[in-house]
């Protein structure tokens, strides 16, 4: 029988009774990475592991948001606007249940990476690639540099 919690998102609070898919399983740090690490433990850990609802669990894999791993407090790029519309506390600060702290999951927090580009350019070094770039200009001389692709450039 699974724990009630599972059902649970722990940033919402929003409870799947049904077991409908609305509450999904998230992985703290990237399963491909712990993999590439040698961690294939951490890969499958319910230590690396938080229940966030679907919706808020995409933006936790687009690097919108993520958890001090010392206090749990939310680390987040949406707007306030974009809280309210997720049906979270607009202003102020947000925690992870201290229960979820354990030692195990914090360790896990302190290598998730929150920045999209180097998101994007650690995937593509462990898929054993190179990071996709795009040339540019300078706007200071003229010279032509490559830069990360962004999030938003990486939308199809």
């Amino acid at each position: 029988m699974p724990h009630p919690w599972e059902a649970t998102c722990c940033l919402s609070g929003f409870h799947d009774a049904n077991r409908s898919g609305a509450v999904v399983s998230a992985h703290v740090h990237d399963r491909i990475f712990c993999e590439t690490e040698g961690d294939h433990e951490g890969a499958v850990s319910h230590h690396n592991r938080i229940w966030l609802r679907a919706d808020l669990h995409a933006l936790f894999d687009a690097r919108r948001f993520t958890f001090e791993p010392d206090t749990g407090e939310l680390i987040s790029s949406l707007t306030e606007n974009e809280r309210r519309a997720l049906g979270l506390q607009p202003t102020g600060t947000l925690y992870l249940d201290s229960s979820l702290l354990t030692e195990q999951r914090c360790a896990y927090l302190r290598r998730r990476i929150f920045s999209w580009a180097e998101f994007m350019t650690q995937m593509a070094i462990a898929k054993g690639g190179r990071p996709r770039t795009r040339t540019r200009t300078s706007p200071v001389g003229g010279t032509a540099i490559a830069s990360p692709i962004t999030a938003e450039e990486s939308v199809i």
